[in-house]
């Protein structure tokens, strides 16, 4: 996901404060980043998403109906033939045939 959201001087301050102190830590460091991260990462705008996976993960198709119904455009690309990316842009919602509603 890419999202974004505007920080105030003094919410940045605030985390890096956190962040470089959970860095230095002696005990749980990774823990500490993850928390100071997660605090920062509430209240985000979704600008998009990317992935790169060459098998269909789970509920993907769902997924992907339920962002596109949220007005969210998506793009396959794809280094294979013709077919083999219609198949795949089928198979997980992105595509729906011309005889499909």
């Amino acid at each position: 996901m890419i999202a974004r959201k505007e920080v105030g001087q003094q919410e940045l301050d605030a985390f890096l404060q956190e962040f470089e102190q959970a860095s230095m830590s002696l005990t749980d460091r990774i823990g500490k980043i993850a928390a100071a991260c997660e605090k920062m990462e509430l209240e985000l705008e979704m600008v998009g998403c990317t992935a790169v996976e060459d098998s269909l993960q789970d509920e993907a198709p769902e997924t992907i109906e339920f962002l596109k119904a949220a007005g969210i455009n998506f793009w396959l690309l794809t280094g294979d033939k013709k077919d083999t990316a219609i198949s795949i842009g089928v198979a997980c919602n992105i595509l729906k045939l011309q005889n499909e509603k």
